[in-house]
């Protein structure tokens, strides 16, 4: 069945220049264009959408209150701002409702990408009920302490934009947010940013400010996450599985966004536990007991409980919010990464074995040594034995380093 997507914009020039811009693709995509909010939401009531594509600024219902509404009554839809209107409280007003963000003009090319990819986001993660608990998150909770040293941070005379990035950098939510935003096309950045330190010294104080303190789109953890579950253990495990993966790849390769893909990679890989844990409590609680009881590896115990895993739910987040490609794949596969197809040494790859080596040697008893990485997956990706053993002492290195003395 073709994907369906909506078009919304006053202007009736525009949306004729859309049609013919997008004509090329007329049996790939069932497109309807509509000239209001109210038509927008007419259509959609009437039949389902995959897809929603709207300028900000227009008459009647504004494209912030489309966007408001559609989240809360068809979470599922993809929802994407095209506009012109590049003002800060514009863009404030769309942080916590818009997936992504595109500018006009928007050539051919990217926006066909950008379609494309928002077409393909919902065979990720077949529940619909995940779908739509992804579809309506403004924000992921973040650690407390980290998310309030972040204000007061931001909130003084002498902040620092420096120690800004750094404690962006140390939270898995707010990086992914983070870098959700700064490579929109709405900042117009000549390159993409992979990392928190980078989108802090692009993005500056005058904005981060207030898109951090007024628009919402960092919380801090408001309700209890599941018993023997904490952000500091997510944490901990994620940042040593960035560090290391990072690491890995510079002994591979001098490119230096092959070392930030994995880098970044690493952090989010398990941001599909944050998803579940506080949106799905219940059942991610009784994921992690029958882990436990069962001595199963916890993607497992979830794929018992929910019928999928936290490796979809994440990967199905990061391709809502935009990220890069690679980083997506190594969400979705860091478990089973023969799945993905061809081997290659890649992010995914990195990411698997970093994420092995960690459990390996950190975190509850009960969660190591449940896991093995893929060694012919990973051999024929082209990981020789020589270094799954340099790496797995990089690992016992990192583990020294960052264990309390």
């Amino acid at each position: 069945m073709a994907k369906r997507i909506l078009f919304v914009d006053d202007q009736a020039n525009v949306l004729e220049a859309l049609r013919r811009q997008l004509h090329p693709y007329r049996h790939e995509w069932e497109m309807v264009f509509v000239e209001s909010g109210a038509e927008a939401l007419r259509r959609l009531e009437a039949a389902p959408f995959d897809v929603l594509v709207t300028d900000m600024r227009m008459p009647g219902m504004s494209g912030s209150d489309l966007l408001q509404a559609v989240r809360q009554q068809y979470p599922q839809v993809v929802r994407i701002v095209l506009s012109g209107h590049t003002d800060l409280m514009q863009i404030e007003r769309t942080l916590g409702t818009a997936h992504q963000y595109l500018s006009k003009p928007c050539d051919a090319q990217t926006l066909r990408a950008t379609l494309v990819r928002a077409c393909a986001v919902k065979e990720r993660l077949a529940d619909p009920n995940l779908r739509r608990l992804v579809g309506q998150m403004a924000s992921l909770p973040s650690r407390p302490d980290l998310f309030g040293e972040l204000v007061r941070e931001l909130e003084s005379e002498n902040a620092s934009i420096q120690r800004i990035g750094e404690l962006i950098g140390r939270d898995v939510a707010m990086t992914a947010k983070l870098l959700q935003i700064v490579n929109s096309s709405f900042f117009g950045l000549p390159r993409r940013v992979e990392s928190p330190a980078q989108a802090a010294c692009y993005l500056g104080l005058n904005i981060l400010r207030p898109v951090v303190l007024s628009s919402g789109i960092f919380s801090r953890l408001a309700t209890p996450l599941p018993a023997g579950y904490t952000i500091e253990m997510l944490t901990e495990h994620s940042l040593a599985v960035s560090r290391l993966a990072e690491r890995m790849a510079k002994s591979v390769s001098a490119e230096r966004q092959f070392a930030n893909d994995a880098l970044l990679g690493g952090l989010v890989h398990d941001v599909g536990q944050l998803v579940l844990a506080s949106g799905a409590a219940q059942d991610f609680e009784q994921a992690l007991a029958l882990a436990r009881h069962e001595h199963l590896p916890l993607h497992m115990a979830e794929r018992q409980v929910l019928g999928t895993d936290h490796a979809a739910v994440g990967a199905y987040l990061l391709a809502l919010w935009g990220l890069p490609a690679s980083v997506v794949e190594a969400a979705a596969y860091h478990h089973d990464p023969a799945a993905a197809g061809d081997p290659a040494l890649g992010t995914l790859a990195l990411v698997h074995l970093a994420n092995v080596l960690v459990k390996q040697r950190m975190g509850p008893d009960w969660m190591r040594g449940q896991e093995e990485a893929d060694r012919e997956w990973l051999g024929r990706a082209g990981v020789s034995e020589q270094q799954m053993s340099q790496w797995a002492e990089l690992a016992d290195a990192l583990v020294l380093q960052e264990s309390p003395a």
